[in-house]
C-alpha cells in the first residue's frame, strides 16, 4: 500500500507540474491574432488607405474622385474587410478586440459607399454626411486598435 501511495503521490505531482506548465490559452490566441492572420491584413488596410488619402487630395475633378474610388478603393476595402472576416479567435477576449476592430472597418467602409454615392448622385449635403460618418469611422478604428494594443501589452506582444 505504501508504494501504490507514492507512485499515486508521484503521479499527481507531475500532473500538477504539468498543468501549471501549461501557457495561458488567451496569451496563445492572442500571440496568434497579432502574429500570424493580423498581419496578412494590415498591410493592406494600410495601402488602401494611403490610396484613398491620396485620391482625395490630388483628384479635384469629383467625377475622377468618384471613378478611382469606386473603381479602386471600394472593391479593394470590401475585399479587405473580406479577410479580416476570415479570422476566428477562439478566445473571449481577443475575439471582443476583432469584433471591434470589424465594427469599426464595416463602419469605415459604409462611410465609403456614401462618399462613392455622394460623387455619383452630385450630392453636397449627402458628401459632408459621408465625410462626417468617416470620421466617426475613424474615430472606432483607433479606438480599436488602442484595445488591441492594450490586450497585446498584457500579454507581453509587442505590435
Amino acid at each position: 500500500m505504501t508504494k501504490t501511495k507514492a507512485w499515486m503521490l508521484i503521479v499527481l505531482s507531475a500532473i500538477f507540474l504539468l498543468a501549471g506548465c501549461s501557457s495561458d490559452p488567451v496569451e496563445e490566441d492572442a500571440n496568434q491574432y497579432f502574429k500570424d492572420e493580423l498581419p496578412k491584413v494590415a498591410s493592406l488596410e494600410q495601402e488602401i488607405m494611403t490610396q484613398f488619402s491620396s485620391m482625395s487630395q490630388t483628384l479635384k475633378d469629383p467625377q475622377a474622385l468618384y471613378q478611382g474610388l469606386n473603381d479602386q478603393v471600394l472593391p479593394r476595402y470590401e475585399a479587405f474587410v473580406q479577410e479580416l472576416e476570415k479570422i476566428k479567435p477562439a478566445t473571449k477576449d481577443v475575439q471582443e478586440v476583432h469584433e471591434k476592430y470589424m465594427a469599426a472597418t464595416r463602419a469605415q467602409q459604409a462611410a465609403f459607399q456614401l462618399i462613392v454615392t455622394a460623387l455619383k448622385d452630385k450630392d453636397k449635403a449627402g458628401l459632408t454626411t459621408a465625410r462626417e460618418k468617416l470620421e466617426e469611422a475613424r474615430t472606432l478604428v483607433k479606438e480599436s486598435k488602442e484595445s488591441m494594443k492594450q490586450l497585446a501589452q498584457g500579454y507581453g506582444i509587442q505590435l
